[in-house]
């Protein structure tokens, strides 16, 4: 080796090689990490924007799997996460749409995706006293004729019930209040009461009394009271407000569920989705875990009551979903709009409710389209008197149909009984 000459392959030249080759590898890594945020980035974007889509469209199973993808760590974006939540409340995933309407509020408290969820968990929870009353029960029913008859309990005395969903009150008689020892009390009514029947509006009066139904016990409740004669008492919607119901005919049970608990009353035809189905214009048509078709339809209302959009023989009719109702009940002037008729020398039908008695004519209905379910030869009667806005969509029609109705949604599971 000649003087002064310094080898290339000393360890001078070695280490910077070293770190030559370090540093691109380092290099190859970080262009590989960009590369693949990018991608994660792009499929959040896009999970997040289909998600969306898919709800418009109520396609809720597709838009629920999307979130579920883009919301698996800190919420990034609120509007995001509300409509994840809004979904999780339509696929009755009433857990995870708390948990997310709690951490939107948590983040934002005064943005309007705050507010609304602020809103959403109060109407989650039901009403105050809701809280205090058993998660879930099951309570047994029986049919006379059309009509779902249970067993509960007013002032610890036994009494029978007709499930009515079509009565904002839970209504007696002053001749049933009688017989268990109460009256009216002597002042002047509360209100004013009607349905179907020749009396019309009728003075009402609001007891406070005991009433159970199953494991439900409400106490200092306010049953309606009229002086008009009833066969049977009405188990109104203020009853059981602040839950789900289902009700099961193969098993003849009606099953009750707190709005928000957890708890679950599914049953063997229930509407949990297994897989997204095309949407109708009025609703959706999902498959449940055991192969059987459901139908969702949304609906509007208050406690009042729930009113469907439904079409007759292809004309557009609102109606009101009666589990009340024996039969699809229509005044003259309501049957005459969309053109239903009774035919010549049709039967006349005694037709009893709220307003007391009267009469009507058999008809039938070709063809009766619930959302996505159609129905044909629906028997309905015609004529007489009620104070109801609109027709009432009686047990004629979803007699052979399991149903749950889901009021934090407003949307009804119909799936047919076995």
């Amino acid at each position: 080796m000649m003087p002064g000459y310094i080898s290339k392959t000393g360890p001078k030249n070695s280490m910077a090689r070293l770190i030559t080759a370090v540093n691109r590898f380092l290099l190859a890594v970080a262009s590989c990490m960009l590369f693949q945020s990018l991608i994660i980035s792009q499929a959040y974007a896009s999970d997040c924007d289909d998600g969306v889509a898919y709800y418009k469209q109520r396609n809720y199973a597709a838009a629920n799997a999307c979130f579920k993808r883009c919301l698996q760590g800190p919420i990034g974006d609120l509007n995001i996460a509300y409509y994840a939540a809004l979904t999780a409340q339509q696929m009755r995933e009433y857990e995870r749409a708390k948990h997310l309407y709690e951490s939107i509020v948590k983040l934002a408290p005064t943005s309007e995706a705050g507010k609304m969820s602020a809103l959403a968990i109060k109407n989650l929870s039901g009403p105050p006293e809701v809280a205090n009353l058993p998660r879930e029960t099951w309570v047994p029913f029986h049919r006379q004729g059309a009509h779902i008859l249970i067993d509960a309990e007013l002032n610890q005395h036994p009494v029978k019930m007709i499930f009515d969903t079509g009565a904002d009150t839970c209504f007696f008689s002053e001749g049933m209040l009688n017989e268990l020892g109460m009256s009216v009390p002597d002042r002047p009514p509360d209100g004013m009461s009607g349905g179907v029947g020749k009396a019309g509006m009728q003075p009402m009066w609001r007891v406070p009394s005991t009433l159970k139904v199953g494991r439900i016990e409400r106490k200092n409740f306010k049953i309606g009271v009229t002086k008009v004669p009833q066969v049977v008492a009405l188990l109104g919607r203020d009853f059981y407000s602040g839950f789900e119901y289902s009700i099961d005919d193969a098993n003849n049970t009606i099953g009750f569920k707190r709005i928000g608990s957890g708890a679950s009353t599914e049953t063997a035809s229930s509407s949990k989705t297994a897989k997204p189905a095309p949407l109708g214009p009025e609703g959706s048509t999902t498959v449940s875990a055991n192969g059987t078709y459901v139908y969702n339809v949304p609906y509007t209302g208050t406690t009042s009551m729930i009113v469907v959009e439904a079409k007759l023989n292809g004309v557009p009719c609102k109606m009101i979903f009666d589990t009340g109702a024996g039969i699809c009940f229509f005044t003259s002037e309501q049957a005459a709009k969309v053109g239903i008729s009774p035919p010549p020398n049709a039967q006349v039908i005694p037709v009893q409710g709220v307003g007391g008695g009267s009469s009507a004519q058999m008809g039938s209905i070709g063809t009766l389209r619930l959302g996505t379910l159609e129905v044909k030869d629906v028997p309905c009667a015609i004529g007489g008197k009620s104070v109801a806005p609109y027709p009432l969509l009686g047990q004629t029609f979803f007699r052979e149909f399991q149903y749950s109705i889901d009021s934090a949604n407003k949307v009804i599971h119909l799936s047919k009984s076995k």
